[in-house]
């Protein structure tokens, strides 16, 4: 049985005396033990059936691993060489990077090879045969840096380099010294160190040296770089074991008590690329220390570093509009303000990354800029803006990596202050406007349809966003002198906004100033005059232009058709939004002998308002008459008494103008009676009627057959000038 096959009968073995519920797969636990993986990072990269059952139980497995090795054969070098006598060429590679993944990483030779074995232990390799052709061409060490790869990969290969630089340059043949000999003694081993090497070794002894803190820099779009204080050349090799917590500092290294390690590695440097959780995270170093590297992955390790760091601004919005800057972000909660700096471009020094307190233009009170900032009356120049989050950690204030953005401040042309419009006799328009002083700028001005967009003119923009946002062309220019200009008014330009635009000397550059809105109202259309008894409805189409409409009245005896409309009484006004809704406007009651009405448009500028072409509406007027059945009493005789009872009823009329009308009772038996033919006339009359005073007309009809009784004005071609208004309908059936 091959070294291979009884480790994994050992790790199936283990994974079956595991309760049912929530352990690994056996094809997991084969493909584990098959390639010998005890590295959790490896593990991580990988893809399984079921990583977090493989995750929960990985450390138990990767010592059954490790046993299973160490008892089918000891000595690396014996398991090696068993492999390599009887397995194929691919499988031997494979098996003796499994064993030895540091070392076999560290062989010169062809890329290809090299890339093979660290697929074989596990590693994701981000090199393809393009990525591979491009990397046999490079000539120096620097031009591995400036190697592009896709958005997709970009992490993954800044990954790789930074674990594989040195021995990837090697391989290319760009490195100073051959890495296929191991390392003289007295030369500290460099690069990262595998999770799995130190067996469980989770305790840390010793206290934080005072004044040993980690630096933080950024890495990459999420990154963070730590460094720390790497400790003298004194022929040690030191192992630093990096974790994180976010409540509070490291206190071990055990990942079940809630400390994340980060990493293990020769260098005095690594990189966590894990999002913030919070609005801070706690970070500490332990150290092994040891003459060889075996001794250091056994040695107890002793803290060595500590150092905290803040959850940066998230989201940035920034924008630039004329001299102001403003950006809008999001911070997590326990953050208490955020510094705003603002350094000149061309003032960079060579760590822009330092915090210059002189350049801050905001954040040093509680509370502010924590969802933004606004920084007003910026000249003009190129800027960095560099973000910082702060909180209190431990009585000490803590700041947050910056967030950078680079804007650039145009100087804003000026505008003209004074552009003034007006209609001359000829009902053209007269553009009038102070020259500006600065010398090459011109002035145009644009006679536009519509307004220009709310926010144009706060800044210098270019042509083409002018002529995208604004609808300008030069066929909306009104040419002219410099400082004046005449434009006729075309068919249909009830409504015109004049706005006067600065450009720069080449018209590259230009600035939207003033709008002047100048209105004429347009005749008024499509009126009608509805009535209603007591009310009158005016409906008309909106006249163009016009921002309000009023109605005026004249007496039917006073109008001669006058254009002063200045002492007539306004009756009703209504604005475009009503008129919306409505259609028209309800008027109070007219005079019922009549009256003239004029409908009226009105347009608003500048300088005050224009009124319409009026439209005249000739109301005839309405008399109303308003009848009531009332009872009559009389003294009757009841045997020896007389007492007073009804003794009939009568007809009373009252009318709102002096009027002497012919008046006609008709009869129907069925219904109410519609208009004057429609039944039996049974009285006719013609009282004269005196406004306001009720008058007995004549008796109520006593008559013995069913029906109703209805009272007519008897004029068949005045009808609609006479409203008749009825008493309640009890009233008007005949009396029985």
């Amino acid at each position: 049985m091959s070294d291979s096959q009884r480790r994994v009968d050992r790790a199936l073995a283990w994974r079956d005396g595991l309760p049912p519920d929530g352990r690994p797969t056996p094809q997991d636990v084969e493909v584990a033990a098959r390639l010998c993986i005890t590295d959790p990072y490896v593990m991580a990269r990988l893809l399984w059936d079921d990583q977090p059952s493989l995750g929960r139980h990985f450390d138990e497995l990767a010592a059954v691993i490790r046993g299973a090795a160490e008892a089918d054969g000891s000595a690396d070098e014996r398991v090696a060489g068993r492999v390599q006598a009887t397995a194929p060429p691919r499988e031997s590679r494979t098996r003796t990077s499994a064993a030895s993944a540091d070392s076999e990483s560290r062989v010169g030779g062809d890329l290809d090879s090299w890339l093979e074995s660290l697929r074989a232990s596990g590693e994701s390799v981000p090199i393809g045969p393009e990525l591979a052709a491009t990397l046999r061409g490079l000539t120096s060490p620097d031009d591995l840096r400036r190697v592009t790869v896709s958005p997709a990969e970009r992490r993954l290969w800044r990954d790789f380099v930074r674990r594989h630089e040195e021995d990837l340059l090697a391989v290319l043949g760009l490195a100073p010294t051959s890495t296929a000999q191991a390392p003289a003694a007295s030369v500290r081993p460099t690069g990262p160190v595998p999770g799995d090497a130190f067996a469980g070794n989770t305790d840390v002894g010793g206290s934080l040296p005072t004044g040993r803190r980690i630096r933080f820099t950024p890495a990459g779009d999420d990154g963070i770089r730590l460094t720390w204080d790497g400790g003298a050349e004194d022929g040690q090799v030191r192992i630093f074991r990096l974790g994180a917590r976010d409540d509070t500092r490291p206190w071990n290294l055990d990942p079940h008590v809630g400390v994340r390690v980060v990493g293990a590695t020769h260098d005095a440097f690594l990189v966590d690329d894990e999002p913030f959780s919070s609005a801070r995270r706690f970070y500490a170093v332990a150290v092994q220390a040891g003459a060889t590297e075996a001794e250091a992955r056994a040695a107890l390790p002793v803290w060595w570093a500590e150092g905290v760091t803040v959850q940066p601004v998230r989201g940035l919005r920034i924008r630039t509009t004329g001299g102001q800057v403003s950006a809008g972000w999001q911070v997590a909660s326990g953050i208490e303000r955020v510094e705003v700096l603002r350094v000149p471009v061309d003032e960079f020094g060579s760590t822009p990354q330092a915090f210059d307190v002189d350049r801050r233009i905001s954040g040093d009170r509680p509370g502010e800029n924590l969802s933004g900032f606004v920084d007003d009356d910026v000249e003009a120049g190129s800027y960095e803006y560099r973000m910082y989050a702060c909180a209190t950690v431990d009585g000490r204030l803590e700041r947050s990596l910056p967030v950078t953005s680079r804007q650039t401040v145009q100087a804003e042309l000026p505008v003209v202050s004074d552009l003034l419009v007006e209609e001359n006799e000829d009902g053209d328009f007269v553009i009038t406007w102070t020259p500006l002083a600065e010398a090459g700028l011109r002035v145009e001005i644009h006679a536009l349809l519509e307004r220009p967009p709310e926010g144009l003119g706060e800044r210098t923009v270019g042509r083409a966003v002018l002529e995208r946002e604004g609808a300008f062309s030069e066929d909306t220019v009104v040419h002219g002198s410099a400082s004046r200009a005449v434009r006729p008014r075309l068919p249909g330009e009830d409504r015109l906004h004049f706005t006067a635009v600065t450009a720069s000397r080449d018209g590259a550059l230009c600035r939207v100033g003033p709008t002047v809105v100048h209105h004429r109202a347009g005749a008024v259309r499509h009126v009608q005059l509805v009535e209603r008894v007591d009310e009158q409805f005016l409906s008309f189409a909106w006249p163009d232009g016009a921002g309000l409409v009023k109605v005026l009245r004249a007496s039917a005896e006073d109008d001669h058709g006058a254009q002063d409309f200045s002492a007539m009484p306004v009756v009703a006004e209504i604005r475009p939004e009503e008129h919306r809704l409505r259609g028209g406007v309800h008027l109070d009651p007219l005079p019922s002998e009549g009256a003239v009405l004029y409908v009226v448009g009105i347009s608003f500028h500048a300088t005050g308002h224009k009124q319409g072409p009026p439209y005249r509406v000739t109301y005839p007027g309405l008399t109303r008459l308003d009848c009531d059945v009332v009872p009559v009493h009389g003294q009757v005789r009841r045997g020896l008494r007389r007492v007073t009872e009804e003794v009939g009823r009568e007809l009373r009329v009252t009318a709102d103008l002096d009027v002497e009308v012919p008046l006609v009772l008709v009869r129907r038996e069925d219904r109410l009676p519609l208009h004057l033919d429609d039944g039996e006339r049974i009285e006719t009359f013609q009282p004269r009627l005196q406004r306001g005073e009720p008058k007995s007309v004549l008796p109520w009809p006593r008559d013995s057959r069913p029906g109703f009784v209805r009272l007519f004005v008897d004029l068949r071609d005045e009808q609609e000038r006479y409203a008749v208004l009825d008493p309640p309908l009890s009233q008007l059936r005949g009396d029985p």
